[in-house]
């Protein structure tokens, strides 16, 4: 589904506020937010695994932390990718349950940036 999306920064703060507007459906609009700690170590509750400039000068960043996910709330590793650039800024969900070796894919939300802004 189609949506916008509009970061604001709480002033003086490491926090920043997401709020995706979907055009077609305002019912589904939605508001987050998301701390990255002072040093850089975590965002949210998430520990920041990897970072590091992309062949295309993009920036990725990888956390993962221990939680529960699915149906059946099973242990799991629960690794989120953020993929941020000039023009584009993508969040990917990924989830490993314990026992196994295989991720599944659980979510992918990709923005572009269009007209200059």
């Amino acid at each position: 589904m189609p949506a916008d999306l509009a970061i604001q920064r709480i002033q003086r703060t490491n926090t920043f506020i997401f709020s995706n507007i979907y055009p077609k459906e305002p019912a589904a609009n939605a508001t987050d937010t998301m701390t990255i700690s002072t040093e850089g170590t975590y965002i949210d509750k998430e520990f920041v695994k990897t970072r590091h400039t992309l062949a295309n000068g993009n920036i990725e960043i990888i956390t993962e932390k221990s939680g529960k996910d699915g149906n059946d709330n099973k242990q799991a590793t629960i690794r989120h990718t953020y993929t941020l650039g000039k023009t584009i800024f993508s969040i990917r969900k990924d989830v490993q349950f314990v026992g196994e070796t295989n991720w599944i894919n659980r979510h992918l939300y990709s923005y572009n940036r269009k007209y200059g802004r």
